[in-house]
């Protein structure tokens, strides 16, 4: 593997669930501040009131956050995937060229991706 300049143009496709997640959550962000009272009372004080918010606000935002987990889940497992193989490659690649050898090059990716595997095999 040799490295190279990251253009937009090649890693868009990283970008999808970041950007889709902020478009899902721009409601919330121009919401009036009761409704972002609201949910700050609700994550750390459950007990205390809420304020009143205007029957007419749309919560649809909400819809991302029931799946949200599982994206988060989903794209730890491609990146590991991906990563392993990248290892595969690599490994590969040093065997049949023994007089270049470089083993320490890609050990940090190799044991990211071995943790990374043996977590998800435990969770």
């Amino acid at each position: 593997m040799k490295r190279k300049p990251i253009s937009i143009r090649k890693g868009w496709w990283h970008l999808i669930l970041p950007l889709g997640y902020l478009l899902s959550q721009i409601p919330f962000y121009t919401a009036p501040v009761s409704v972002k009272l609201n949910a700050y009372l609700g994550a750390y004080y459950s007990n205390l009131g809420t304020a009143s918010v205007p029957d007419t606000f749309n919560y649809s935002y909400h819809h991302i956050k029931d799946i949200f987990d599982w994206l988060i889940l989903f794209s730890l497992l491609l990146y590991t995937l991906l990563s392993l193989k990248l290892v595969k490659e690599e490994r590969y690649r040093n065997d049949t060229d023994k007089a270049n050898l470089k083993s320490a090059k890609y050990i940090f990716t190799r044991n990211s991706a071995i943790i990374l595997c043996t977590f998800f095999i435990l969770l």
